[in-house]
């Protein structure tokens, strides 16, 4: 079995004041106290060979012990009110969340979480030198949580040897921040340790080996007045080392009168019989999930159990999250815990068989699973029996004696043979049952077949019709979509013309718009030019008007100078010519005065033209 050093955690331990154990204990239940236990590896080996697989039991000559949640809850002294079992996130844990609680960087966290046979986590020698550090540094808040943590890892939940792995942490985490409840954990842990060990798939006894042997030793006790602690109790007793087969023949000596069925620390209390609509208790732990029955641990609360339990209230549950098949389960068995039916004895009729006593089933169970070990009894020197059988007996004493030893033999061989007997019984019984279950499944199973024959059998006619009357249509669709096809083909042509035709109209009727829109425009603008001649032709007659009168009183004044000049020139010119007849003048005189004649006479010609 895997079992860790706790050497160094123990002397940790001691280092906290009284003060502070108090304070680890109200936080993470007796953890300290089962630090100190001393674990009988040969007691659990020996008990592990009881484990009833079939019920999650541990099944002895005439009596049944069944770890409960109750007793390990009282165990590891963790209260179970108001708190939901461990849930098993799929998520990974927060670093974050850890660094705030160790009080270490979170770089060193990330560099100290290795992965170690294949599974990943912490190294215990790295939480033992932090808490060291954390010693020295009397940080000893942080030094409790981290000291915690350690313990989840190895002594709770142990998987590798000194080794904290991740599904640890995740628990740990779990009750530190959200008070998820880890005794379920460890109980569901535990009974997977027993299932795999039984079945073979592991050698090693990997669970909370200290909280398992607490809960043996509390059958062997003696009552120890005013302790009220388990491992106070366990303490108390002083045990003696035992070997392998001490333990096996110890194990093998017990009787349902010699077993203490209740220790002074156990509290009578009320039993949780079923989550929801499960008649039994679901487990939920860090390999898998599992389940227990409750109606089988009656005994160990002080409550009898009168009637054979029926199969379906022992059914098994068992899955590993290696397996993969947990995905759909684990939601209804978290909800399954909001709904716990918890009373003292099971009031519940229909889970117990009627006809059946739980004295003649448990001695069946018995001859089936058969029991580990013989009770040896010790050897007495044949000499010695001899001489004392001679000296205490007489001759009619020894006959008796052989006559009854004879009918004990013969009581056995036949009490076998009964038991045989009912087997091979049963055995046929069930094999009969099943041959007629099978017989009437089979006639059952041909009757459907020769009906889902049949139907198939129209089925196919129906369908073969309707194949010949597709593939008929479908020649017509095929004749019609070629004809389609062609009047498509002529359509296209037609509205290929007509979309000529329509571009020939649009372009005529465009040029017409245009042509609609520049005739009113070149009418405006033929008008605003002639209007704009028009002005500008009276302003060129007003202009000429002005002109014409201007010229004309030039003319007039013109006329006006000429008309002097005709009358008082050739007046002038005469009396100068007669006064020149009785003088001598300069010939430039006469030539000036016959050059004035001469115009004279031209502006007269002119005068007289132009009154013509």
């Amino acid at each position: 079995m895997l079992k860790s050093d706790l050497t160094v955690l123990r002397e940790l331990g001691q280092k906290l004041k009284a003060v502070q154990k108090t304070i680890v204990r109200s936080r993470y239940g007796n953890l300290l106290g089962l630090l100190e236990v001393e674990v009988q590896e040969p007691a659990i080996t020996a008990l592990a060979q009881y484990y009833d697989p079939l019920l999650r039991c541990l099944t002895f000559g005439d009596f049944q012990l069944v770890p409960t949640f109750e007793e390990f809850s009282q165990i590891l002294d963790m209260p179970t009110n108001n708190m939901m079992p461990y849930q098993h996130l799929e998520q990974p844990f927060s670093v974050y969340t850890l660094f705030e609680i160790m009080k270490i960087s979170v770089k060193e966290l990330k560099k100290e979480f290795v992965e170690l046979y294949d599974i990943k986590g912490f190294v215990l020698s790295f939480l033992e030198r932090h808490l060291h550090r954390l010693c020295e540094e009397e940080s000893w808040d942080a030094y409790m949580d981290v000291l915690a943590l350690a313990l989840f890892g190895v002594m709770l939940f142990p998987k590798a040897d000194s080794f904290v792995d991740d599904a640890a942490i995740k628990v740990f985490l779990a009750f530190k921040t959200r008070a998820e409840n880890p005794v379920t954990t460890i109980l569901a842990d535990t009974y997977i340790a027993l299932d795999q060990c039984h079945s073979g798939k592991r050698i090693l006894i990997v669970c909370c080996l200290p909280a398992l042997f607490v809960w043996l030793i509390a059958r062997f006790e003696e009552r120890v007045v005013g302790i009220k602690c388990p491992v106070e109790s366990v303490k108390q007793q002083g045990l003696e080392t035992k070997g392998t087969n001490e333990w096996a023949q110890c194990l093998a000596g017990l009787t349902q009168k010699k077993i203490q069925w209740q220790s002074a620390w156990q509290q009578r209390t009320h039993l949780v019989y079923q989550c929801s609509k499960r008649v039994n208790v679901p487990l939920i732990g860090t390999k898998g999930y599992i389940n227990y029955n409750p109606l089988l641990a009656q005994r160990q609360f002080g409550y009898r159990i009168a009637r054979a339990p029926i199969s379906v209230v022992l059914k098994p549950l068992l899955v590993l999250y290696e397996e993969g098949s947990s995905v759909e389960i684990l939601p209804k068995l978290r909800r399954a815990w909001n709904k716990m039916v918890i009373q003292g004895k099971d009031t519940t009729p229909w889970t117990m068989d009627s006809e059946i006593s739980y004295e003649r089933w448990l001695v069946e169970r018995v001859w089936m699973v058969k029991l580990p070990f013989k009770l040896s009894v010790p050897e007495v020197p044949k000499e010695e029996l001899e001489q004392e059988q001679e000296s205490e007996e007489s001759k009619e004493v020894k006959q008796l004696k052989q006559e009854v030893d004879e009918l004990k033999g013969e009581n056995v061989r036949l009490t076998s043979k009964l038991f045989d007997l009912r087997h091979r019984y049963d055995s046929l019984v069930k094999d009969q049952e099943k041959i007629v279950k099978k017989q009437k499944r089979e006639e059952r199973q041909n009757t459907n077949l020769k009906q889902d024959l049949t139907a198939l059998n129209a089925r196919l006619e129906g369908l073969i019709h309707q194949r010949d009357q597709a593939l008929a249509t479908e020649r017509k669709w095929i004749q019609w979509y070629q004809e389609m096809e062609k009047e498509q083909k002529l359509m296209f042509d037609h509205i290929h013309n007509f979309q000529i035709q329509i571009d020939e109209m649009e372009h005529l009727i465009r040029e017409g718009e245009d042509k609609a829109r520049k005739e009113p425009v070149q009418r405006l603008e033929e008008e605003v030019n002639y209007f704009t001649k028009i002005v500008q032709l009276e302003e060129h007659l007003k202009e000429h008007e002005h002109i014409t009168k201007h010229w004309k009183m030039c003319f007039s004044q013109l006329a006006a100078l000429a008309n002097g000049a005709i009358e008082d020139v050739p007046r002038m010119l005469r009396e100068a010519d007669v006064s020149l007849t009785f003088r001598t003048v300069p010939k430039e005189v006469e030539t000036f005065l016959d050059h004035c004649k001469w115009l004279v006479g031209l502006m007269k010609d002119m005068v007289a033209h132009n009154k013509n």
